[in-house]
């Protein structure tokens, strides 16, 4: 439990939302869509399609 109550406040830390909100929702199931998954704080960027994940790759090797 100790551990799972620090992920909650590394979650909180880097997303929107507060521990005890995500706490809250992970004590249910809760499934989400990569745009709520954004929105909700736990990803950076949603990517379209396979297209899209190549070109963000390739950007991201030019930038090193």
């Amino acid at each position: 439990e100790r551990v799972q109550t620090q992920l909650f406040h590394i979650l909180a830390r880097h997303s929107s939302q507060t521990a005890q909100t995500i706490e809250e929702d992970f004590d249910r199931d809760r499934w989400m869509t990569a745009v709520e998954a954004k929105d909700y704080g736990l990803v950076d960027d949603v990517l379209g399609d396979a297209t899209d994940v190549i070109k963000s790759l390739e950007d991201e090797r030019l930038r090193r």
